[in-house]
């Protein structure tokens, strides 16, 4: 990733060490990276009620002259690596003079399954798994370019016989879905790169409600996976590049066979009322139910 990305990983390097005021900020920072990049020292401490020099002496505990040469390298980052456009020419120009052609772009997509074994804890999955079979209810949140995700994983532990609630809805609406969740129910996210917005919320709510969070994302970064119990690691490729939701859709897969291997009678129970039903009623006449 070169220099493009050195300021993050001085914060993430860091983070531990630093204060309690010092994690505020940066945690605003890789949250709300585009704003930062277009804000002034002074809008910014505003935005966090700090002081501008605690602004400034944040950028000198990380090495920088001050914020506008911490300021400068977050700018070149978010260029690179957040801009969707650039992404996706990053991901054409990583193949350098290899023919983009179904059998190269499988081969890569194969790599990066293999080297998702390596990132997923056996452990944590087999908590994951755990979890998804002891709950009341299993929420499923997924939005965006994650919602597909989140959908096929809903749809597949439904179809067992667990309680299922979809989370795809973004904005206002976002609280509907959040209004019933309550303590010893479990959310499963999807989330990448970097927090949104609504995850921000999302979480939030599952944290003051003590609802358990197992998150499927390719960040270790804090603010992301600080509220997660289960952190399940899904590697998509370098980071900055274009993604396909191949690895994430393989954890989903896994978790969703291991689930029903755990659920065993109750599974395949539900299943054949579900096969029984559709039988019953979508392959009689609809004059014979009157």
């Amino acid at each position: 990733m070169g220099d493009m990305d050195h300021s993050l990983r001085k914060i993430l390097s860091r983070y531990d060490s630093l204060s309690g005021l010092q994690k505020k900020i940066a945690d605003y920072i890789v949250s709300n990276l585009g704003e930062v990049v277009f804000a002034s020292v002074t809008s910014l401490s505003e935005r966090l009620g700090v002081s501008d020099a605690t602004i400034v002496r944040f950028a000198q505990e990380l090495g920088y002259s001050g914020f506008p040469e911490l300021k400068e390298e977050l700018i070149k980052y978010y260029k690179i690596y957040l801009d969707p456009a650039i992404r996706l020419e990053k991901y054409i120009d990583d193949t350098g003079e290899e023919q983009l052609t179904y059998e190269t772009i499988t081969k890569r997509e194969i790599k990066y399954l293999e080297e998702s074994i390596k990132t997923i804890n056996e452990g944590v999955f087999r908590k994951a798994v755990e979890m998804i079979c002891t709950v009341e209810k299993v929420y499923i949140f997924g939005t965006g370019s994650n919602e597909p995700l989140s959908s096929h994983l809903a749809y597949r532990l439904a179809r067992f016989g667990l309680n299922v609630g979809l989370i795809s809805v973004s904005g206002r609406n976002l609280f509907e879905k959040l209004l019933h969740v309550k303590r010893d129910d479990l959310m499963i996210a999807f989330a990448f790169y970097k927090p949104s917005l609504d995850f921000q919320r999302a979480m939030g709510i599952s944290k003051e409600r003590g609802v358990k969070v197992i998150l499927i994302t390719d960040s270790h970064i804090p603010p992301m996976i600080k509220n997660a119990t289960l952190v399940l690691y899904a590697k998509r490729g370098p980071f900055g590049s274009f993604h396909s939701p191949l690895v994430p859709m393989a954890i989903a897969n896994a978790l969703i066979i291991e689930t029903a291997n755990r659920l065993g009678d109750r599974a395949i129970e539900s299943l054949k009322q579900l096969d029984e039903m559709r039988k019953k009623y979508y392959h009689t006449n609809p004059e014979d139910f009157g």
